[in-house]
């Protein structure tokens, strides 16, 4: 099922949405030339668009996964989007907010490319390299640290596929 939804979706990109997204690039980069500015904006939302509907595509292709009975799906789906008088922000929302805050901090500090950053904004000698190298390093070790002790403190987490 997995592999079938993502088929249809690749090959629906690949037909479609591909060819309209350079159409805008091409347009974005003429108009870039007059008005630097708002191409360099346009740019930046033709890019966000991208990945929002990518990850809107994972998250629904998540739902599809999830469920043993495909008949929950669509309730689940419009559950998800507001519909079924479901409130954005519940107590069950806050719960996992308040379970997982340092888990999404990480998450959106390593979505971020520091190392990249960092070396452009510091000294690129050789020992200034190194020591990113070995922060690099430090911060994947703590990272697994972490992710070890959260799911070793969760007394129940079964391995996705198990399930099925």
């Amino acid at each position: 099922m997995w592999g079938l939804y993502f088929g249809i979706i690749l090959i629906i990109e690949k037909l479609f949405l591909l060819k309209i997204i350079a159409k805008a690039q091409e347009k974005i980069s003429k108009l870039e030339k007059n008005n630097k500015a708002l191409g360099k904006i346009l740019s930046i939302i033709l890019s966000a668009f991208s990945h929002i509907y990518a990850m809107l595509l994972v998250l629904i292709g998540w739902v599809i996964f999830a469920f043993e009975d495909l008949s929950k799906v669509g309730l689940y789906l419009s559950s998800m989007f507001g519909f079924n008088n479901v409130k954005f922000v519940n107590s069950e929302a806050i719960y996992y907010l308040q379970n997982y805050f340092i888990i999404i901090i990480i998450g959106i500090i390593c979505s971020i490319p520091i190392k990249k950053i960092l070396l452009k904004h510091i000294d690129t000698r050789n020992t200034n390299k190194k020591l990113i190298g070995v922060l690099t390093g430090i911060l994947c070790v703590g990272i697994l640290i972490i992710s070890t002790a959260s799911l070793v403190n969760n007394s129940f987490n079964p391995f996705l596929y198990f399930r099925f």
